[in-house]
């Protein structure tokens, strides 16, 4: 086994989030998809479990960023809130997201409108191209599995040590 940092590439499956704007939060968005993931990776049923776990685990909740710091952007000003309330459903992880306060006031570079604006307004009439991304540190493991076409393949899964934390896409930013 070989200990790594995991970092996923956007999962765009947040079509059932319910938006509470009364309470700041993003409720029933998808954190993880059990199974073979786009960047060849494989998200079993106990890294799913122990996501959710990990997640639960820590009490402020797990940070999420807007965006992804790089050589060129900083993550000053890109924090937004916390994901809780992690939890299954058909064996995919789920949680909400608590927006902070601070989006309110911080403003989505040359945009002209707020973080809290935009990203509730997005997740409202776009759930479609609402994405998340994790960062964790864990440990690779070869494992077998049976595809779809009832062949076995060997794809690499994760072993959960360390839930760090998100980060939140929109669609339009992905160069494809």
């Amino acid at each position: 086994m070989k200990r790594a940092q995991f970092n996923s590439l956007p999962n765009f499956n947040s079509s059932a989030t319910n938006v509470d704007r009364e309470n700041n939060v993003l409720k029933n968005i998808c954190i993880a998809n059990f199974g073979k993931n786009k960047n060849d990776s494989y998200f079993n049923e106990k890294f799913i479990s122990d996501l959710v776990a990990k997640g639960n685990a820590q009490s402020q909740g797990v940070k999420s960023r807007f965006g992804h710091p790089s050589m060129c952007a900083t993550s000053l000003g890109t924090y937004i809130g916390r994901y809780k309330n992690f939890n299954i459903q058909n064996g995919n992880c789920f949680a909400d997201l608590y927006l902070d306060q601070i989006t309110k006031k911080t403003q989505v570079e040359g945009k002209g409108i707020t973080m809290y604006d935009y990203i509730m307004d997005m997740s409202e009439n776009n759930p479609d191209m609402f994405g998340n991304s994790i960062v964790v540190s864990c440990f690779l493991e070869d494992e077998n599995i049976t595809n779809e076409n009832g062949d076995t393949e060997t794809v690499e899964s994760l072993i959960l040590q360390e839930f760090r934390h998100r980060h939140v896409h929109f669609l339009r930013w992905l160069s494809v």
